[in-house]
């Protein structure tokens, strides 16, 4: 028996990990090469990529008709897209921060060149902060430097179980197709198609909707849809289960999306692949232990939406002690992640910042 499941173990393990290494770091590296006017895209680009893979997995699923062809499918793919890191540039923002200044220009010029804009021959790379608290000192930050100041711990913990709740309502409602009526291909492709006009919608409305104001209310009324489902399952109406769960997984999606973004906006340079990581961490917690909520649906079938409901009405109004990012500058060091206090408090956010009210 132990012969048997060490390897699974492994192979599944290693399977995990090697995707969750290419997922990491994307969206946080993307972002750093943006203004904060772009923050949105790359993100969006990484989740409809997401999406895409998800639609895909539904041909593989249904052609294969072997879950060896289908583990094999997804370990050779992910195996394939690490060669991808050797041609992913360093952080110049990092590279900055590191004063590692020549290394970054190298990289700047090459995405301008990219781009075809024009640069300056000489051009001089300038601190957005004070110097003596952009100038960062050269240790080693950990993820126990997410909790040492007070403003970034509370912080870190709200997104934390942002994060635990959206993975556990978000793959919990894609594991939960098997207890639902029609068939479960064709189930499985709805929820992941359901997930792209999520992702569509957000790219449109994400610079003129504040961060706090859209996670609060896309978890709320996934709340409602999975306290709807559970209505319908209670009353055996199958397929307006099957229909509200897609708009549970529509709305749910949307959150997922936002705490990745907003995660990434409130964490600093520094500790922002570490952050997210370490945020993530928490969520895949989340997304374990879904399986054993769908299980309640043994007992009582409506159990489950129940649950969903719960996690993501509480993270939702948890969100409201987040401080508000829309129009902010991304924080450089952990002294910048300490000043958006002034935008946090029981409230919506006060005003967003614009761009050019910020001086970027």
């Amino acid at each position: 028996m132990l012969f048997l499941s060490l390897p699974i173990l492994f192979h599944h393990g290693g399977c995990y990990i090697f995707s969750k290494l290419q997922r990491f770091p994307l969206p946080p590296t993307g972002m750093e090469f943006v203004g904060p006017t772009k923050k949105k895209v790359p993100g969006m680009i990484m989740n409809l990529a997401f999406t895409l893979g998800h639609v895909l997995l539904t041909g593989v699923a249904y052609g294969s008709g072997s879950w060896r062809m289908i583990q094999l499918t997804v370990t050779l793919v992910s195996a394939g897209v690490m060669l991808c890191c050797w041609f992913l540039p360093e952080s110049a923002r990092w590279l900055i921060l590191r004063d590692r200044e020549e290394e970054a220009k190298v990289i700047i010029r090459k995405a301008a060149r990219i781009n075809q804009r024009p640069l300056p021959a000489n051009f001089i790379l300038t601190a957005s902060t004070d110097s003596k608290a952009w100038r960062l000192d050269q240790r080693k930050y950990t993820a126990t430097d997410l909790l040492r100041t007070p403003i970034l711990r509370r912080n870190t913990l709200i997104l934390c179980y942002n994060w635990f709740s959206v993975c556990c309502s978000y793959y919990g409602l894609v594991y939960n197709i098997q207890n639902l009526s029609g068939d479960p291909y064709v189930n499985f492709l709805l929820i992941g198609l359901a997930e792209v006009p999520a992702h569509i919608g957000l790219l449109l409305i994400l610079d003129r909707t504040r961060r706090k104001l859209l996670l609060l209310g896309t978890q709320l009324l996934g709340a409602g849809a999975c306290l709807g489902a559970a209505a319908f399952a209670w009353l055996e109406m199958a397929w307006l289960t099957v229909g509200l769960c897609l708009v549970g997984q529509f709305l749910i999606s949307a959150a997922f999306t936002g705490v990745y973004l907003y995660s990434a906006e409130v964490m600093p340079t520094p500790l922002r692949t570490t952050g997210i990581g370490f945020c993530n961490t928490l969520g895949r917690l989340g997304s374990s232990l879904c399986p054993w909520v769908i299980l309640l649906g043994d007992t009582w079938k409506p159990s489950p939406f129940i649950v969903f409901a719960v996690l993501t009405t509480t993270a939702g109004l948890l969100a409201i002690w987040l401080p508000e990012t829309l129009g902010r500058r991304l924080p450089e060091t952990l002294e910048d992640a300490e000043k958006v206090e002034d935008s946090c408090c029981c409230c919506w956010g006060g005003t967003a910042h614009s761009a050019n009210s910020r001086g970027l």
